[in-house]
């Protein structure tokens, strides 16, 4: 299912071109650009924990107030506002075979943790 929601999020942002790939997005300044690598963790994270929202959506619960908690406390781990990462993502997302590569890289650190933590 994960891979499922990876592929058609990609296949959603490769639609997605944009002209200048090298532009800034409003509001967003050189030095708040979150590095490379830190933003692969970050979209790590972030595709865990909306798994693990739609767990509980599956399960038939409310998960807005908990998506919000979460969320702050994942900004909050990497000293980020959702304003900041929001915009991250549409600098990252303007050169969408950069971000696919990036999202391989997400794909890739969250096959590592399965396989460092085995299902029973």
């Amino acid at each position: 299912m994960r891979y499922l929601f990876l592929l058609s999020f990609l296949i959603l942002l490769a639609g997605c071109r944009r002209e200048n790939s090298a532009r800034l997005p409003e509001g967003l300044s050189s030095d708040s650009v979150i590095p490379r690598e830190e933003m692969v963790r970050m979209l790590s994270d972030v595709q865990v924990l909306e798994a693990f929202l739609q767990l509980d959506v599956a399960r038939g619960k409310n998960v807005t107030r908990m998506r919000d908690f979460y969320y702050d406390r994942l900004f909050s781990r990497y000293h980020c506002t959702e304003k900041r990462f929001r915009k991250n993502l549409e600098y990252y997302e303007q050169n969408p075979e950069t971000f696919a590569k990036m999202y391989e890289e997400v794909v890739a650190t969250l096959d590592t943790s399965d396989k460092a933590h085995p299902k029973k």
